[in-house]
């Protein structure tokens, strides 16, 4: 078995979010991405914020194995309106606190979809206990972290937040370590 090597490096080129990765997926035609979730590469990641912070894509669906990405154009249209996460990430980005509150109930919608649809996603326990920390809504944030290490205590997720931070990571912080003294206390 061989494989194209030119092709090969396309495919590392976008992955990488590269310059010029855009002029490939329009090459062929992509409108639908479909990529599996990175647990570790930063390389890998830079794909997902790039798509993210782009008007072109909106992010449809994801879970702790896969995210999927439509091109924002009027045959996905509905999909996109009906589905598109606007304030909710698997991965840590920077939201105005004044735009979440502004329209909490989208919030609340988004995580509640991605529960939904993947009952066993570690990552929606992360971040919507990261949530509900930032807003000072500890009990709701401790009862995210429990679900969330009840289902992976392995998560490389859990080992990052041991280090005490300042402000908000201090309390996420304090959460984890009241979690993990509830988990395996009962």
């Amino acid at each position: 078995r061989t494989i194209d090597e030119s092709l090969f490096h396309e495919a590392w080129k976008v992955v990488g979010a590269e310059p010029g990765f855009e002029v490939i997926l329009d090459r062929y035609g992509v409108d639908v991405i479909f990529l599996r979730h990175p647990m570790e590469s930063t390389k890998a990641k830079r794909i997902f914020r790039t798509l993210q912070a782009s008007p072109d894509w909106a992010l449809v669906f994801w879970d702790d194995v896969a995210l999927v990405y439509l091109r924002r154009i009027p045959r996905f249209q509905a999909a996109i309106d009906r589905f598109a996460y606007r304030y909710l990430f698997p991965f840590e980005t920077e939201v105005s606190k004044t735009a979440l509150q502004s329209d909490w109930a989208r919030v609340e919608a988004e995580v509640e979809r991605v529960k939904t649809w993947s009952p066993r996603c570690v990552l929606i326990r992360q971040a919507a206990g990261q949530l509900y920390a930032a807003f000072g809504m500890t009990d709701r944030a401790r009862a995210e972290y429990i679900e969330g290490y009840r289902l992976d205590s392995n998560s490389p997720f859990w080992g990052r937040l041991k280090v005490p931070t300042e402000g908000t990571g201090r309390r996420v912080h304090e959460l984890l370590v009241a979690t993990e003294r509830s988990t395996k206390n009962g």
